[in-house]
């Protein structure tokens, strides 16, 4: 348990923290009165520095992980990303495919692997539909691997849904056309 507080933010820039338990885990951000969850994330193997600058042997050697911050993943997803061949979807691209999704978007992030709790906790933290189809999915982005949520890992999900529009499917095919001419 570490006390968060935005005065260390204002004078470093940043919160860092360190971990003595090898990812993946979730880490929650809890109001100390009410023990209400504020905000949550899964740390990802591949969210820590130590991971990016060590080989592997090193790494197993090393207990400690540091995380990365919001600003290091800007480099690490979309189309800004360089790194690997398939691109993860960018955010600008999940808010694009969340919009057209109708009263199925529920349905949808179960099919993904989303618990119902995750939904419930989504619903009751932002009220915009949009917003809460938008989380949904950069909680499924967030949950995986980098690499792993490109439009071929968002279709192989959704594919075997019922219903699904065919513009989210034309949409995905689209995406998944373009990243294979790359």
């Amino acid at each position: 348990k570490l006390e968060f507080t935005l005065d260390l933010i204002k004078i470093k820039g940043y919160f860092e923290a360190v971990f003595e338990v090898w990812p993946p885990f979730k880490w929650s951000v809890r109001n100390t009165t009410t023990d209400i969850i504020i905000w949550s994330a899964i740390i990802r193997e591949d969210d820590c520095q130590a991971n990016l600058k060590q080989k592997p042997s090193q790494r197993a050697k090393r207990g400690r992980l540091r995380t990365r911050s919001s600003s290091d993943d800007q480099n690490a997803y979309g189309a800004e990303s360089t790194n690997s061949q398939v691109q993860d979807l960018s955010e600008k691209q999940l808010l694009q495919i969340s919009k057209m999704f109708g009263s199925e978007w529920m349905q949808v992030a179960i099919f993904l692997g989303l618990m119902y709790k995750d939904l419930e906790d989504i619903k009751e933290t932002e009220t915009d539909v949009n917003m809460q189809k938008f989380k949904m999915l950069v909680k499924w982005k967030n949950g995986r691997k980098r690499g792993e949520a490109t439009a071929n890992d968002l279709w192989d999900g959704v594919k075997d849904l019922d219903d699904l529009s065919s513009e989210v499917q034309k949409v995905l095919r689209d995406l998944m056309d373009r990243q294979t001419a790359r």
